[in-house]
Order: C-alpha cells, then structure tokens, then sequence
C-alpha cells in the first residue's frame, strides 16, 4: 500500500504585484447625490496610474508560470496547490526558476524606469492625483514571486520543504502518517476521481480528434499528439496499464509517420491504421464500468494511514 505523496509534492505558488492602478474617489467627479442616488452609483471604479502594457508584462509572467504547474501537475484545490509527480519535479522547478529570473529583471527594469513613467504619465493625465502613486520603496515591498512545495504530515498537516533536498532524499522520502482527518481523505479520492477522469478525458479528446479525420494529419497535428501521449507519461502515477500500453503503440504509429503526406493515396493505408488505433483507445477510455472499477482499485491502494 503507498500514500498519493510518496508519488509526487504539492507545489504552491505565491506571486503578487502591484495593480498599476488605483481607486477613484466621488470628490474626483463634479456630482451632487441626486445624481448619484437616481443613478445607484455604488463604486467609483479605478484609474490607470501608468500604461497597460507595462502591467500586461508582470501578468503574462504570472501565467506562464501558472502555465507551468497546469502542463506537469493536477490541482489540489482543497490545499490550493498542484500535485506534482516525481518525474516531473525537477522539470517544474527549474522553468519555474527561469520564469522567476524574468520576474525580477521585470521588477528592475520597471524601478529604474518608474521615475520617467510616473512624470510621463502625469504630464499626459494631469488630473492623476501624484498622492496615488506608491513610493520606490512601498513599490518594491508589492512585489513578490516564490512557491513552496509541501510533503504532507498525516491528514491535516503540510510541511514546507526545500525542493532540491526533497529530490534528492528521494529513496528515502518517508512521510510519517497519523489521525487522517475525514476531509482530506474524502478530498484525496475526489482527487483521483478528477485526475484519472481528466486523463482518459484528454485521451478521449485526441483520439476522436485522429478519428473524426480518419487519420489524416498534418505535421502540426502528429507533434501535438506525441507531445500529450507524453504528458500522459509522465503523469501516470496511479499505472494506467492498459492505456499506456495502446497509447505506445499509437505513438509508434505516428512516429514511423512523420514526414509523410498522410492526406496521399499511398499513405491512407498508415491513416487508417492509426484512426483505427484511437478507435480502440476510446472504447478503452470511454467504458465507463472499466473506467469505475479502476479508479476504485486506486482508491484501494492510494491510502493516507
């Protein structure tokens, strides 16, 4: 019997950021309350204190690293956090370090300019109050990019531990379990429900996809599959046999493919091979007894004790 943490860590994030903006008053707007009674004005909305496109850069940083923990892990929403599997922790830890790395040469690049950006902006909008703006200071202090990535202690605990000694001390990750709370447990097979659930979900997606088409891919199309049947790899924790097994001979299929116009005459025998492959792959993933009886097999084995 194992525990789901001796198969992977919880992975958090915590990034913060100024807004770039701040809270209209009613003082700002020339109203008296008749005006805003008859008209039920409750909030005054926001002001932009320097352009969008500076903001947008700290925001779509923000989501590849989201991004990130979305393509290696499944959310564990009851911790708010992503499971993440052995095989893939390095592999997180290290875009996330990249992606950290861009977030602080932002947040320079952005205090080094913040004096130029702050008079621009106010010289162009010159009814900005300058009191809105934050000090360097107060600016910096907004600003924050980390993550924590969590072994849990029994049902109730999550102790933060250093990533690289966590990789590491594999061999000799050993969790020590006692008093599971009814409500992790509980949140522990809903857990395997949604992930063996999304899984032959996103199998079922692409499979039909190839079918619907009859095989007949573009090279596009053959490296977006490749790329999730290795994503179904890697993320295979609980040993979904069977399907691991069809979906490598699928991916040998459309490896021996590449390159060919599947679209051609003298290739719609190798088409319809592989459109055959899916075919079977989704009866697989689509039973719905089968697919019952192995997420409770799972339930079975995946304990917190």
């Amino acid at each position: 019997m194992q525990s789901l943490y001796d198969l992977g860590v919880l992975f958090r994030l915590r990034i913060s950021k100024w807004s770039f903006r701040a809270n209209n008053s009613q003082n700002e707007f020339d109203v008296d309350q008749t005006f805003i009674t008859t008209r039920a004005i409750s909030s005054w909305g926001k002001k932009l204190l320097l352009p969008k496109s500076r903001a947008d850069l700290f925001v779509n940083n923000e989501q590849k690293a989201r991004n990130v923990l979305r393509k290696y892990g499944q959310a564990f929403e009851v911790a708010d956090a992503y499971f993440v599997p052995w095989s893939n922790v390095e592999n997180v830890n290290d875009e996330l370090k990249d992606i950290q790395e861009k977030f602080h040469t932002l947040l320079k690049e952005l205090i080094k300019d913040y004096p130029k950006l702050k008079a621009e902006w106010v010289l162009n909008h010159h009814e900005v109050p300058v009191s809105c703006y934050p000090s360097e200071s107060d600016l910096i202090s907004r600003f924050r990019f980390k993550w924590h990535a969590y072994k849990i202690q029994g049902g109730d605990k999550a102790i933060p531990t250093n990533i690289e000694e966590a990789l590491s001390e594999k061999q000799a990750y050993d969790l020590v379990r006692e008093n599971v709370q009814t409500e992790m447990a509980s949140a522990v097979g809903e857990f395997v429900d949604d992930y063996i659930g999304n899984f032959r979900g996103e199998v079922n997606n692409f499979c039909e996809y190839v079918a619907k088409n009859k095989g007949c891919l573009h090279g596009k199309s053959v490296n977006a599959i490749l790329e999730k049947i290795d994503r179904f790899k890697n993320m295979n924790i609980f040993d979904d046999d069977t399907i691991a097994l069809k979906l490598n001979q699928l991916k040998d299929q459309l490896n021996d493919a590449k390159g060919l116009n599947l679209k051609h005459d003298t290739s719609m025998a190798i088409a319809t091979a592989i459109a055959q492959s899916c075919k079977i792959i989704q009866e697989e993933v689509t039973d719905v007894v089968k697919t019952a009886e192995f997420t409770k097999n799972i339930k079975r084995r995946i304990i917190l004790d």
